[in-house]
């Protein structure tokens, strides 16, 4: 959050000439973040203030980020829902992915069929993948401050799972190799202008819908859902701390479910009510 915003920001500015205005004026400049990922950059503003307050070569008067008068108000972008694609959408990239090379295909194929996040996809290495067990394991991140990866552990400890390997996922990766990052080199992962450059060329030979590798990851958890997946289970493999959050902010099937939870109680009440209500025939009989 410091290298990629703050200091672009505040870097030329002298600390004594911040003001609430300007902390405000940062996170009307915020591109579209969470509310969650908002909240963090405060906490480590205000941290990077609070240590100036106290450093006795700074004695910084106040900090700027906790005023008592004005109150950062966060940007209200988070409101906006990601739409899931729809699984024919979804059914016919599959399809049209096979045609790319096999790098493109190997990370359209991770993105499509295991709901990973673009870092944990970057981060994966071949010795995470077992063919024979068919299970993938989640235990590193690549993250991006600049162009060049470095590799971290998952964003959480939930983060840390294992994931279904498919036998499509299996023939969309190929022959797997002994050692190395999937989507890279054995030392590295690709960096993000190589990532970037990779997804413009996938797009212009499929047609992904402008999604992202964020809105596959909310279509694979979505269809998940679809299929009957319990929530705890969706929990577990989106990699969340509560299955609430999955649910609330990464499934977006309800609506197709609300509608079959309706018929299916309309056909019960209709069955309940043929069997126990009696019916007038033609000649003024009745008959259960």
């Amino acid at each position: 959050y410091f290298t990629r915003h703050i200091l672009p920001e505040f870097g030329e500015t002298n600390l004594y000439d911040i003001r609430p205005f300007d902390i405000q004026t940062y996170f009307d400049g915020l591109p579209d973040l969470s509310l969650k990922t908002q909240r963090e950059h405060y906490n480590v503003l205000c941290a990077l203030f609070d240590y100036a307050v106290d450093d006795d070569l700074v004695n910084l008067p106040r900090n700027p980020a906790r005023s008592k008068h004005v109150k950062v108000r966060y940007s209200e972008k988070d409101s906006v829902i990601r739409e899931a694609l729809p699984s024919e959408v979804i059914r016919r990239i599959i399809e049209d992915i096979r045609a790319l090379p096999s790098t493109e295909r190997q990370l359209m194929a991770l993105l499509l069929f295991t709901g990973m996040r673009r870092g944990e996809v970057l981060g994966l290495r071949w010795e995470d993948v077992d063919y024979e067990k068919r299970l993938i394991s989640v235990r590193r991140n690549a993250t991006y401050a600049q162009n060049q990866p470095e590799i971290t552990t998952p964003k959480t400890e939930n983060g840390y799972r294992k994931l279904p390997l498919y036998g499509q996922l299996i023939e969309f990766l190929g022959t797997p190799q002994k050692t190395g990052y999937i989507i890279g080199g054995k030392q590295q992962p690709i960096t993000l202008m190589a990532y970037r450059i990779m997804f413009d060329r996938i797009r212009k030979t499929v047609n992904l819908h402008e999604a992202t590798a964020h809105v596959f990851r909310h279509s694979y958890l979505t269809m998940m859902d679809e299929a009957g997946v319990d929530p705890k289970t969706l929990q577990y493999i989106a990699g969340h701390g509560n299955f609430s959050f999955t649910m609330n902010r990464y499934v977006h099937g309800r609506e197709k479910a609300a509608l079959q939870a309706g018929d299916k109680f309309e056909a019960l009440l209709l069955n309940d009510t043929n069997k126990s209500v009696p019916r007038i025939l033609m000649n003024g009989s009745s008959t259960a």
